[in-house]
C-alpha cells in the first residue's frame, strides 16, 4: 500500500496537497518505506519548507540498507544551509561524497559554503575536487573567477571568466560577472 501512494504522490507533484495526503498516507502505512519518505522529503524541499523536509530526509539518512543514502545526505546537506546550518552541510556533504566519492555536486555546494566563509583553499580544493569529476557549470565557473580573484591569479580569473562568458553566455552568473 505504502508503494502504491508513492506512486500516486509522484503522480500527481503539481497538485501539492494532494501530492502531499499521498505521501502521508504512504508514510501512515509503512513508516520504514524510506523511498516514500525520500520522495516526500524531496518534494517538501522543493516547496520550499525546509524544516519539514529536514525531519523527513534525516530519517532516510539514518537507514543503512537505503539504496540512495549518499542522495539523501546531499539533500539534507541542503536543507542544513537553507536552515543556516553550514557546519551541518559541510558534514553531510562530506558524507555524501564518502558514500559515492564521485559525487560531484556535493563538492561545489561546500565549496560554495567555504568561499562564504572565507576559507579559500578549502573552497579551492573541494572545487578543483568537482571539476575533476564534473563538467563545468555557469556556477562552478563564477565560483572559479571569484577564487582566484582572492588568490591574486588575474590570469586565471580571467580565463575563467572567459570560458563563462563563451559557454554559459545568458547565465545569472556571466550577468554578475
Amino acid at each position: 500500500m505504502s508503494q502504491l501512494h508513492n506512486g500516486y504522490a509522484l503522480l500527481y507533484q503539481r497538485e501539492t496537497e494532494l501530492a502531499e495526503t499521498h505521501y502521508r498516507k504512504a508514510l501512515a502505512s509503512n513508516r520504514n518505506d524510506s523511498m516514500a519518505r525520500y520522495n516526500f522529503g524531496a518534494f517538501l524541499f522543493n516547496q520550499g519548507r525546509f524544516e519539514d523536509a529536514h525531519k523527513q530526509i534525516k530519517v532516510v539518512s539514518e537507514d543503512l540498507s537505503y539504496e540512495r543514502r549518499p542522495q539523501a545526505f546531499y539533500i539534507l546537506g541542503l536543507c542544513q544551509y537553507r536552515l543556516n546550518q553550514q557546519q551541518q552541510a559541510l558534514d553531510s556533504f562530506e558524507r555524501a561524497t564518502q558514500l559515492i566519492p564521485r559525487f560531484a555536486v556535493p563538492y561545489l555546494d561546500a565549496a560554495e559554503i567555504y568561499f562564504a566563509q572565507q576559507s579559500y583553499p578549502r573552497a579551492k580544493r573541494a572545487l578543483d575536487q568537482h571539476a575533476y569529476l564534473a563538467q563545468a557549470t555557469a556556477r562552478s565557473l563564477w565560483l572559479a573567477v571569484r577564487l582566484e580573484e582572492q588568490f591574486g591569479n588575474k590570469d586565471a580569473a580571467s580565463s575563467r571568466g572567459l570560458q563563462l562568458k563563451n559557454l554559459f553566455p545568458y547565465s545569472k552568473e556571466n550577468l554578475e560577472y
